[in-house]
């Protein structure tokens, strides 16, 4: 009944903001917006929404509207950067174990995107503040490994000295 009840409000919420007149917004039917509204846009409408709520501290609304976003769009763009958002939204609760997690899983279902190496460094950065500086150079490793080329190898090289 929780359930169903928090869907409902997270419908509500998703109608204000489209009623809102935000840029490419418009009404969402129903529970489901994807096949309605085009696919990449509805996609784009609840990261929107995500984003919203994160900035607002309403961070498990937050969760919900990126969860919509992997649910129903798994292979958009915008699918590894909703998980992304997931993992900081738990990162704001002080939920770090969750925050790694929810890191983890941008690099293990999305590798090839953006976020990934990303994910992977914040997850190091995440682990070293907790004071786990084992798992810490895990994730930097791992971000050499599987990014030699990117930024975020580049910064986990220099987390790894001065950690070591």
């Amino acid at each position: 009944w929780q359930t169903i009840q928090y869907i409902t409000q997270l419908n509500a919420q998703l109608a204000q903001f489209a009623a809102s007149g935000a840029p490419g917004m418009s009404p969402l039917p129903g529970a489901s917006a994807g096949a309605e509204s085009g696919g990449a846009s509805s996609a784009e409408e609840f990261y929107a929404l995500g984003v919203q709520k994160l900035g607002e501290g309403a961070y498990a609304t937050a969760r919900a509207a990126f969860g919509q976003v992997i649910r129903e769009f798994p292979n958009d763009p915008r699918a590894a950067d909703a998980q992304y958002q997931i993992a900081e939204s738990y990162y704001a609760e002080q939920q770090f174990g969750e925050a790694l997690s929810a890191l983890e899983l941008v690099a293990r279902q999305w590798p090839s995107s953006a976020r990934a190496a990303g994910a992977l460094y914040r997850a190091g950065v995440i682990a070293e503040e907790m004071g786990n500086r084992s798992r810490a150079r895990e994730y930097y490793q791992d971000v050499m490994q599987r990014y030699p080329d990117s930024d975020e190898a580049r910064q986990a090289r220099t987390r790894l000295r001065e950690i070591s």
